[in-house]
């Protein structure tokens, strides 16, 4: 064989190798970053929507700049664990840390839903803020299967139906 045909074979050998490792290293890099992303799925979903309700609210008198409203909810728990004892609290969106009040020993199970509705006091610029569409900012707060205390926002949606009646 001569030495151009030899140089010829030689570099189509080079490159099919080369092309093979590259097709290789993608297939690796893919199947890591899949790999990868896999196992934290299942962590996002543990924090993110762990309870959800539908919500309604009944204005039940008049306070100088202040609302006693009543709060229904049905509640919905997608958490993965049953829930015993928790309690239902409505944060104040400003400032952070302020409570309105809270609604306790709601028990869900995983996978079910509660019907539970609870009195608040809020100020006239919170109840202006809920007629112009916002929602209220309720927590559940409730100790895990290990002890630790757990903090979870209740992802709110407006019920369908009138005033004052439960979802």
């Amino acid at each position: 064989m001569n030495t151009k045909k030899k140089f010829c074979l030689a570099l189509a050998r080079r490159n099919w190798r080369l092309e093979f490792l590259a097709r290789s290293a993608m297939s690796a890099a893919t199947l890591f970053v899949l790999l990868a992303l896999l196992p934290s799925t299942p962590a996002f979903a543990a924090d993110g929507r762990d309870f959800a309700a539908l919500y309604r609210s009944d204005e039940t008198g008049d306070l100088p700049g202040k609302k006693p409203v009543t709060v229904f909810l049905r509640l919905f728990n997608y958490s993965g664990a049953d829930i015993t004892g928790a309690t239902v609290v409505m944060e104040s969106p400003l400032p952070r840390g302020k409570t309105f009040g809270s609604i306790a020993g709601v028990s869900i199970d995983d996978g079910a839903n509660v019907t539970v509705s609870g009195g608040f006091v809020i100020p006239d610029t919170e109840y202006a803020r809920w007629r112009t569409g916002a929602s209220p900012q309720l927590m559940i707060e409730y100790v895990d299967n290990d002890g630790n205390q757990v903090q979870r926002p209740i992802e709110l949606t407006p019920a369908p139906m009138p005033m004052g009646e439960q979802p």
